[in-house]
């Protein structure tokens, strides 16, 4: 069974207050279509490269995050050429960059 899916608008408007409630850098560095953009997630862990997750769906239906880079970290220039792909690709997409200095977020911790 598919689970319902909140409008993107609001999911990004609680992940910016789940991160402001932590002390957790958040921007949006786009934003997308209101009510079904999909989301991607930038987190930036600084000195320790870039990890990148686009929303999905498993198979059962359930929202599930993908790492866009196999575990491996992006450089500043690789993200930035893969968000911009991900732009051309589909316009109504909402980028969300997390600065992570301390290398402690998990993407578990991230609302699905």
């Amino acid at each position: 069974m598919v689970e319902p899916k909140l409008k993107s608008s609001i999911w990004v408007t609680a992940q910016v207050k789940m991160c402001d409630k932590n002390s957790i850098p958040i921007f949006v560095l786009k934003k997308g279509d209101p009510d079904a953009g999909s989301i991607l997630l930038k987190i930036n862990r600084l000195e320790l490269g870039i990890e990148i997750y686009n929303q999905s769906r498993t198979s059962d239906g359930k929202l599930t995050w993908i790492s866009a880079s196999a575990r491996n970290v992006f450089s500043e220039q690789a993200a930035s050429d893969y968000i911009n792909k991900q732009c051309t690709i589909d316009p109504d997409i909402w980028i969300l960059e997390i600065e992570d200095s301390k290398n402690q977020l998990r993407i578990e911790q991230i609302l699905v």
